[in-house]
C-alpha cells in the first residue's frame, strides 16, 4: 500500500495488527526527496521520505518498497542516495525500486543494506537475466 498508508497511519497500524508486520509492505513513491501519495500524478503533495518512513514504522510497518519515481522504468541505475538515507534510519527493511538494471546494481543495493530489489523492466527488456542474477546474489551471500 502507498497512498492510503501516507494518508492514514491508523489504517497501517490496523493492517499490521491484523496481518503482522511481515505481511505488509508500504510503497514509498519518492520524487525530489518527498514520499508522495498519488505519486504518479503531477503536483502531488508529499512529505520528506525519511519522515514518512519513521512515522510509518511507528505505526508498525517494517517493510518498505522505495521507488525513485524519476528513475522508474529508465534502467539508469537506482537512486543510491535515497536508498542509503532510508536504510540508515534503521526503521525497517528497504526494497529498492526504480532504475535497477544490472547485477552490479543489485550488488550495490544489497551492499548498502537493502533487503531486496524490483527489476521489472530490466527483466522484461532482456537487460538482466533472472537466473544469472539469482545465482550471483546467492553465491555472493
Amino acid at each position: 500500500m502507498g497512498t492510503a498508508a501516507l494518508r492514514d497511519l491508523g489504517f497501517v497500524a490496523a493492517l499490521v495488527a491484523r496481518h503482522g508486520p511481515a505481511s505488509i509492505v508500504v510503497a514509498l513513491d519518492v520524487r525530489g526527496g518527498l514520499a508522495l501519495g498519488e505519486g504518479w500524478r503531477p503536483g502531488a503533495a508529499g512529505v520528506r521520505a525519511e519522515d514518512a518512513m519513521v512515522a510509518l514504522a511507528a505505526a508498525g510497518a517494517r517493510l518498505f518498497e522505495a521507488t525513485a519515481i524519476d528513475r522508474d522504468g529508465l534502467l539508469g541505475g537506482p537512486d543510491l542516495g535515497l536508498l542509503q538515507r532510508l536504510v540508515s534510519l534503521g526503521a525497517g527493511e528497504v526494497i529498492a525500486s526504480g532504475g535497477v538494471a544490472s547485477i552490479d546494481d543489485l550488488r550495490r543495493v544489497r551492499d548498502m543494506g537493502c533487503a531486496g530489489a524490483i527489476v521489472g523492466r530490466a527483466l522484461y527488456e532482456g537487460h538482466l537475466d533472472l537466473a544469472a542474477a539469482i545465482l550471483a546474489m546467492t553465491q555472493e551471500g
